[in-house]
């Protein structure tokens, strides 16, 4: 297990950035992804308070480090507070809710939305029915249904960067070829 630090999810943060980097630029994708400024203490607080529910705090650590992460799975971001509150992405989770809603998908209705590409049916969402004894909730990755679960934000880092691994492996592999 991990210990759950500024340090550890920062760590885990550069290193699927760089993975992230090296695969789009492997495949020519020309995405560049951008970390966005830290949030304030107060803004995290008063967005808690907005959700009225209390964040994991690894995810409470990822805000006050970059409020959002532009392309950080192609075109799935992980939107900032702004963005969850007003605008575009919060627009598309409120239909999303209301899809889930229609369907009785608990986890998408109930769970708040950390990373949205717009067009999508799914994305990754903070399942606030399963929070452990630190705060950590788990997180899903939605698509249609269920594709992965992961045991909280720092998990979902680490499986994200042994993903990209594989992904740069098999992607230099076949131009090898």
């Amino acid at each position: 297990m991990y210990k759950i630090d500024r340090f550890t999810v920062e760590h885990w943060m550069q290193e699927v950035f760089k993975l992230n980097q090296e695969y789009y630029d492997l495949i020519r994708a020309g995405i560049k992804q951008r970390l966005n400024p830290p949030a304030k203490e107060s803004e995290i607080a008063a967005f808690e308070k907005w959700l009225g529910q209390q964040l994991p705090p690894s995810y409470r650590i990822f805000l006050s480090l970059h409020n959002g992460w532009q392309h950080w799975e192609g075109d799935t971001h992980l939107i900032s507070i702004e963005q969850h509150q007003r605008g575009k992405y919060a627009e598309w989770i409120e239909k999303l809710k209301k899809e889930a809603w229609e369907e009785g998908n608990s986890a998408a209705i109930d769970g708040i939305f950390i990373g949205v590409q717009l067009d999508s049916v799914g994305g990754y969402i903070l399942d606030t029915s399963k929070v452990d004894d630190k705060g950590e909730m788990e997180i899903i990755n939605l698509e249609y249904s269920e594709v992965a679960r992961y045991s909280d934000f720092i998990d979902l880092l680490q499986q994200t960067a042994e993903d990209l691994k594989g992904l740069i492996e098999d992607e230099k592999e076949s131009k090898e070829k």
